[in-house]
Order: C-alpha cells, then structure tokens, then sequence
C-alpha cells in the first residue's frame, strides 16, 4: 500500500490504476489548542478596568450619605467596595470568556487558517491567508502590566459592524511565546512586535491634549462645590481628577510606538490597553501627518495611516515622531505601492 501511494504520487495515479484525484487543499496541520487554565488566564487578565471604574462611581455615588453620618465613612466605604467591584468585573469576564473561547483550537493549511472555539455555540472561522491585510496584537491593562498578549488577524470584512466578533486567533501569551505563534501561523509579520517609542518631548503634547479632556468635569466638579457649599468634597474630587488626568496621559505617551521595518511596519496605540498592528507597507492605503502648536515648537508631528480593513480598524493613530520618521514612512510606503503597481501591470 504505501509502494502504491508512492507510485500514485509520482505517476498522478490511483493505487487502483484510475487517475487520482487532484487535491485543492492541504488537511490543516494543529497549530496550537489553550487549555482551560490557559482560557482562565485570559480571562483574568481581559478583567475589564473601565467596568471596575464604573462600578466603583456607582459605588462612591451610592456612599454621599455616609457623609453625613461621618466624613470618615466615606473612604472606608469607596476602599471596602473595590475589591467587590474587582470581583464582580472578574465573574463576567471568566463566565463570558469559558463560553466563547472554551476548547479553543488552530490549525493550519496551505491556503488558510481555522479557527474553533465555543461550549454552548461551536464558532469557526477560516481566514485566508492571502487576504490578510495586517495582524493586531493587543495588550489589555492587566495584560500589560504582566506583559502578555493576545492576537487578532484582519482580513476585509472581519469584525466590522455586522460582524462584530474579532477574528481572534491567539489568547494571552509572553512575548516570547506571541513570536512563535506569529512565526508558526502568519510568518510575514512575525519579529515586529518590538518598537521605538516616542522621544522624551512627546510627552508635553499629549499631556496638553489631555488637559482639554479633564478640563470640563475640572470646571464642573468648581460649579458644584460654589453651588452646594460642600468644598471639602470638591476639592479632593479635584485632585482625584487632576491624578487621573496625570496617569492617564503619561500611560497614552508610554503606549505609543513605531517601527519602520525592510517590508512592514508596526504601529502601536493605546491608553489602558495597548495596541500593535502591525501593515506590510503595501497594505497601506494613506498616510496623514498633523502637527499642532505644541508639537510644531518641539519639531514633532503625529499622524495615522490607513489600511483596507473593516472600519473600526481602517484608522490608525500614529503618536509624536520627529519628522524625519514620517518622511521616511511616506518614502516605504510610496516605494512598494510602486512595485506591486509593476508587478499588477
């Protein structure tokens, strides 16, 4: 028998003498399946913060009246009732996380990737390979803070509105472990994940943009004070707000990043969680570069490029880069749109 199918592959027969069929595809090779301590994991770390935040608005709202009864209630209420708000954010993500992704597999063929997942609804995705127009690797808050990350790839029409699943491909994982996915599955973006962060003087530009933000509840929170009488209440919310609007900007400039490689170029994004996409620079349909008063005096410019994807990943916000680096993006991007227009014609 194995004589036979050698024969067969050699000759384009059938062991039987009749002429073999040809194969469309390749059978998928497994990649990789997570287990449920590895789906646990990523649920921990996918723990939403904004939710958390929320709750504990709720919360402090809830708590006014314990002014009244003292002022030292207050705090003792708000701290008592974060870690119910922790636990509470935690149960849904575990809970949504077991359900979609539980038994999560990928494999492989020539052409494309397939991707199962699901308990109660089996979901399954086949992604071609050939039209994958960039890879998104994110980092949830948590995920950056104990540096893992999970992986989505895009190809037009994926996790637009009317589709609103992610084709995700990969759950949590290190760097190091990330790297061997992306080599293993979509090899032309593996090695992209590292990238130059913005200089030092970026900073001041983001910190002014967010001033703007923090500046009408600022404004509120003074109105409420004058009217109500209650400064003492005011003034800390003032300061809280002023501490938020502080470790806010400064974690969007540490998110920020570009790399510009030989044939691809990554972008990387973010407030709480970070975001990688990472284009080959024949992908990209526009660049845009801007420049404000602020960074226009630094000699910095920000920017976003463009890609054929679904919308909520069609826009792609570039931080504060020297000029010279968007130049150098524009010059790529011009040089491989020329040779696949060579390579069409």
């Amino acid at each position: 028998q194995i004589m036979d199918a050698k024969q067969a592959a050699i000759t384009g027969e059938s062991p039987s003498g009749a002429p073999a069929a040809v194969p469309t595809q390749s059978a998928a090779t497994p990649i990789l399946r997570f287990k449920l301590s590895n789906i646990l994991l990523h649920s921990l770390l996918m723990t939403s913060v904004w939710g958390i935040i929320v709750f504990g608005a709720l919360l402090s709202g809830a708590a006014i009246p314990f002014i009244k009864i003292s002022p030292l209630l207050y705090p003792v209420v708000l701290l008592a009732g974060l870690p119910v708000a922790f636990l509470i954010s935690l149960i849904s993500s575990v809970i949504k996380n077991i359900l979609l992704y539980y038994d999560f597999t990928v494999a492989k063929t020539d052409r494309e990737l397939v991707v199962t997942f699901g308990l109660i609804t089996r979901r399954s995705f086949r992604l071609p390979l050939s039209k994958t127009n960039a890879v998104v690797v994110r980092q949830s808050f948590f995920g950056r803070l104990f540096g893992m990350y999970y992986a989505e790839i895009l190809n037009v029409g994926m996790g637009d509105q009317e589709n609103k699943l992610a084709p995700v491909f990969c759950l949590m994982l290190n760097k190091e472990q990330m790297e061997w996915v992306l080599n293993a599955t979509v090899p032309e973006f593996a090695g992209a994940l590292s990238v130059e962060r913005s200089p030092k003087a970026a900073f001041l530009p983001v910190l002014f943009k967010g001033f703007f933000w923090a500046l009408f509840p600022g404004c509120g929170l003074i109105a409420a004070g004058i009217a109500s009488g209650a400064w003492n209440f005011a003034a800390v919310s003032l300061a809280v707000l002023t501490g938020v609007w502080l470790l806010l900007s400064f974690a969007a400039y540490q998110a920020k990043g570009l790399r510009l490689g030989e044939d691809k170029l990554t972008v990387a994004d973010g407030v709480l969680n970070r975001r990688f996409i990472i284009v080959p620079y024949s992908k990209v349909q526009s660049v845009q570069m801007k420049r404000g008063p602020v960074s226009s005096a630094l000699g910095l410019r920000h920017g976003a490029v463009q890609i054929l994807s679904a919308a909520q990943n069609q826009h792609n916000p570039i931080g504060y880069f020297p000029t010279d680096r968007f130049r150098l993006l524009n010059e790529k991007t011009e040089a491989f749109a020329s040779t696949d227009w060579r390579n069409e014609c």
